[in-house]
Parts: C-alpha cells; sequence; structure tokens
C-alpha cells in the first residue's frame, strides 16, 4: 500500500463522514486524494492533483464522475524527477462492487489502478495515461491480480492502454482503446503474467506496438474486435485462447496475428487483411496443436498462412490472393479443405516435414505450383490444382498418393508429379 493513501481506516471514514454527509446520489465537491467510502457525485473538476485523483476507501460504492474531469500532473522524459507515482482513480486497497463510472480521467500513471480489487465496473469513461510525450509505462486502466470486473464504453489510451496482470474472469465490451505515446511504443490491450478466462468482446483495438498482445495466459476469449497496429497482434507462451470473428487489418509493415511458443489455440472465422509489403498473414511459430480455421486472409504480399510445429489443424481458411497461400513445416499437421488462389505457390508442404496430410484443398491461379510437397510420407488425397502455370501437384518421391486428385488446365503438361492426377 502506497503511504500517500494509507492513513488508516478510521482517518477514512471520518473523511467521508465530513465531507459526504449529503444523501447518495447529490453532487458533492472533492478534493484531490480524498478517500471515499459512500456513494458520491462530483459536483467540480479535480485539476493539476499533486498526488492521486479520488482514492477508493470502501466496499459496494459508486463514483459517479457527473461528466467532470480528475487530472494529474504532466511530466516529460527530460525532467524524471516531475513524474511523481499518481494514480487517477486509486483501488489498491482492493475494494470490491465499485462502479466508477461518467467521466474524464487523465494525465496520471494509471489512469484507473485496481488491485486485488474484484467484481468493479468500470463504464461510460475517457481515461488516459498520457502524461507527456516520451513519458513511458502509464497505464490506462491497470488491473493486478483483480478479478471478475467488468469495463464497458469507454475510451482508453497509454502504455498499454489497458492492461491485466495476474487479473481472471474480467470482462471488456465495446470499448476503444489507443496504445502509444510515441512512436510505435504502446499496446491497445495487454494480457500478462496469467491473466486467464477473461472476455474481450466488440471493442476496437488500436495501439503504437501491439492492438492486443497475450503473453503467459490462457482460455481468454476475443470476439467480434478490430485490432489494428503497427506490430499487429501477437500470443506469446500463451494456450487454449480463442481468437474468434475478429477483424485483423495489420500492421504497417508486420503480420496481423503472430503465435509464438503457443499451443491449443482456436483462430477461427477472422477477417485478415495486411498493407502493401507485409509479411504474412497468420503465422504460428514453435506452436502445437492449434487450430487455424475459417479464416479469410489476403490480400499479402508474403505468407497468407505460415504455421511451423506439430499437429496443428489449417482447415477451411480462403486466400484470394498472396505470394505463398498455406505453408506447413513440422510434424502431424493437417491441411483440409483449405481455397487459395492466385499466389505464387498455392500450398507448401516444408522439406523436413513428417506425418503432414494435405487433403480436400482448392489451388488455382498460382503462377508456380498449386501445391508443392517437399516431404516424403506426406499423405495427398482429393485436392483439386486448376489453372496453375507449372504443376497442378508437384511433389517429391516417397509421397503417399491417397488418390482422388484433379488436375486441368495447368502450365505443366504432366499436370502432376509423384501422384496420379485426373
Amino acid at each position: 500500500m502506497k503511504g500517500l493513501v494509507r492513513v488508516g481506516i478510521a482517518a477514512a471514514i471520518v473523511v467521508g463522514l465530513l465531507s459526504f454527509g449529503a444523501a447518495p446520489g447529490s453532487a458533492a465537491q472533492v478534493s484531490c486524494g480524498q478517500v471515499i467510502t459512500q456513494d458520491t457525485k462530483l459536483d467540480n473538476d479535480l485539476t493539476d492533483c499533486p498526488g492521486d485523483g479520488v482514492v477508493i476507501g470502501a466496499d459496494n460504492i459508486t463514483l459517479d464522475l457527473n461528466g467532470h474531469t480528475v487530472d494529474g500532473l504532466s511530466c516529460t522524459e527530460d525532467q524524471p524527477e516531475t513524474c511523481v507515482h499518481q494514480d487517477g482513480i486509486d483501488n489498491s486497497g482492493g475494494y470490491d462492487n465499485v462502479r466508477i463510472r461518467n467521466g474524464t480521467i487523465t494525465a496520471f500513471e494509471n489512469a484507473i489502478l485496481l488491485e486485488d480489487a474484484v467484481r468493479n465496473e468500470l463504464s461510460g469513461l475517457d481515461v488516459t495515461g498520457f502524461r507527456g510525450y516520451g513519458v513511458l509505462h502509464s497505464a490506462g486502466i491497470h488491473l493486478i491480480r483483480s478479478d471478475r470486473n467488468r469495463v464497458s464504453d469507454t475510451v482508453a489510451g497509454g502504455d498499454p492502454a489497458i492492461l491485466l496482470s495476474d487479473s481472471d474472469r474480467n470482462t471488456i465490451k465495446d470499448t476503444g482503446t489507443y496504445g502509444g505515446v510515441e512512436e510505435h511504443a504502446g499496446d491497445g490491450l495487454d494480457l500478462l503474467e496469467g491473466s486467464d478466462d477473461n472476455r474481450v468482446i466488440g471493442n476496437r483495438l488500436f495501439g503504437e506496438g501491439y492492438g492486443f498482445l497475450i503473453e503467459s495466459s490462457r482460455d481468454n476469449l476475443l470476439k467480434g474486435n478490430v485490432a489494428n497496429a503497427h506490430f499487429g497482434n501477437a500470443l506469446l507462451s500463451a494456450e487454449r485462447n480463442v481468437i474468434i470473428d475478429d477483424t485483423l487489418p495489420g500492421g504497417s509493415i508486420v503480420v496481423p496475428l503472430t503465435l509464438r511458443e503457443s499451443n491449443d489455440n482456436l483462430i477461427r472465422d477472422n477477417t485478415v487483411s495486411t498493407p502493401p509489403y507485409s509479411a504474412s498473414g497468420i503465422v504460428v511459430y514453435s506452436g502445437d496443436r492449434n487450430i487455424v480455421e475459417s479464416n479469410h486472409i489476403g490480400p499479402t504480399d508474403g505468407y497468407a498462412i505460415y504455421v511451423q510445429g506439430s499437429d496443428n489443424l489449417v482447415r477451411k481458411n480462403a486466400v484470394p490472393i498472396a505470394d505463398y497461400g498455406i505453408v506447413v513445416s513440422g510434424a502431424g499437421n493437417l491441411v483440409q479443405s483449405n481455397s487459395v488462389s492466385q499466389t505464387d505457390v498455392g500450398f507448401v508442404v516444408a522439406a523436413g516435414s513428417t506425418a503432414t496430410v494435405v487433403e480436400d484443398n482448392l489451388a488455382t491461379r498460382a503462377r508456380d505450383d498449386g501445391i508443392r510437397v517437399d516431404a516424403p510420407g506426406t499423405l495427398i488425397r482429393r485436392n483439386v490444382a486448376n489453372d496453375n502455370g507449372d504443376f497442378g501437384i508437384e511433389a517429391v518421391g516417397g509421397v503417399i498418393d491417397g488418390g482422388g486428385n484433379r488436375a486441368s488446365g495447368n502450365g505443366n503438361p504432366l499436370q502432376c508429379l509423384n501422384v496420379v492426377c485426373r
């Protein structure tokens, strides 16, 4: 607990009683750093607070900012001594069932801080941790070990805009984030350090860094969001997360969605596009048992989907335009029922891959091969590869021809190599 705030429960109650004798819901004058212990509606702005803005001091209360602003001290990277620790709305005391609504909070290290707090509700807010150009690590909303809280109908900015650390089962809905305090620094939403089972639904997540970053966290749901940032979006050492029905426009030069050392995630029904010269659409590095399914990816100048790892499923994705459509490398991967068109090469199974299955896919209008398999032992069956520049299917010796492959109109009159195509 911070020395500025921890004046003791008795003192906090005295301040609350002296300042808020009026009935709950009536407007009240509040001063910077004041501890509130009952329902409070602000009747004034708080400007240039030298410490915290308002301090929560009790469970089961409502702080209605009533359209007012709580403002801290700005500071600069050139004068770090001016950057004192400040929280706009400080619930580091861990009070539960607190409602904070309807106002603006700005120029604090954390615009809103919840620490060890449960079932708080934040709504109708415009909050920012921006304190001055170049001042990093000032969050809009920061949850530490805080569970079952809800953020809705809010705009949040900072570095990052919203940060969850070791916080579970929270909901973030219908909220906009803008992460960044200078070029390419600041994420829209970070779920870190074991932040599990959170629900992120219907938000717009913008960042100068990542739109969303999930690291060392699991079982989170991101659904119906638009996430657009310079570095795209990423899962790092993250497991069993669900990314569905999101729009991922991609960053200025990097991948819209990267999974690195992340297992058992579901990536489904997303729309992924990239600006010119972007590397790829969805990339999985060293990831196992992930499902990449029913996504629409492209146009992209790189790989639409690149998967490196074991036992991943790449199924029912649509790739209209890309340099490379779908590329897999590793063991036991299944590439099934995808549609790829207008690429350099439609599908690639990289050399050294084992026990890969390529089945029921459609590859058309590639400038080179529709399907290229460089790994013996790959099972190829029931694919269609038409109107490609070279082979429909070009496979190395030792592949397993499962039958049912078809190819026509390809540039090489053989149509297929090392598999039989009708």
